[in-house]
């Protein structure tokens, strides 16, 4: 069970954390290019790693390196999307929260898949309560996140620090290494409003 909550937890951090980071990173040189903004290499290396601290937080220390990163990221040679991984995770975790606790949901869900693009993705969502304009889908994802932690035997503290106090998982998060983004993430889970 800690292993799939552990694949839940990357999933959220590469799909959720890490996307809406680069969808912030690809709207800002977008609206700077838009503007008439001149950009150097420089002026995205800076950017982006002051980014990457801020998601971070103060509590991971960034290797500076880490300021290169976009630019190997083939998304950003692309249309403006990665959001859409984002706010497509969300949409799925608070579909499933509601097929698991709503006894009719699943009527709903199927009507939406019949209903394949008869309209612009955002109404067809409305139409199955997963309305991505408000809080509660967002709220309703990050619910089933906390309750699947909590039912794995994974407690987080509501304090400040947001601390594991899981041995187990703080055992598994020490042996990954330093560098590894999965560590920083969890290492800095504080971070995280769950």
């Amino acid at each position: 069970k800690k292993a799939l909550i552990f694949e839940l937890l990357d999933h959220v951090r590469s799909t959720i954390f890490r996307q809406t980071m680069f969808s912030e990173f690809e709207d800002w040189a977008l609206n700077s290019l838009e503007n008439k903004t001149p950009l150097s290499y420089e002026d995205l290396n800076n950017y982006y790693y002051d980014l990457k601290k801020k998601y971070y937080g103060e509590n991971v220390e960034l290797p500076e390196e880490l300021k290169y990163e976009w630019s190997r990221i083939p998304h950003f040679y692309n249309h403006f999307y990665v959001y859409k991984y984002a706010t497509g995770f969300i949409s799925a975790l608070c579909i499933v929260q509601k097929l698991m606790t709503e006894k009719d949901y699943y009527k709903k869900y199927i009507n939406f898949l019949k209903s394949g693009c008869s309209k612009d993705p955002v109404s067809l969502l409305k139409d199955i309560d997963v309305d991505l304009t408000t809080n509660k889908p967002y709220d309703l994802a990050f619910e089933y996140i906390k309750k699947q932690l909590e039912e794995a035997g994974i407690e987080i503290e509501e304090s400040v620090d947001n601390t594991i106090k899981d041995e187990e998982l703080k055992e598994l998060i020490s042996n990954v290494k330093v560098d590894d983004p999965v560590k920083m993430y969890l290492k800095d889970i504080g971070q995280a409003q769950l």
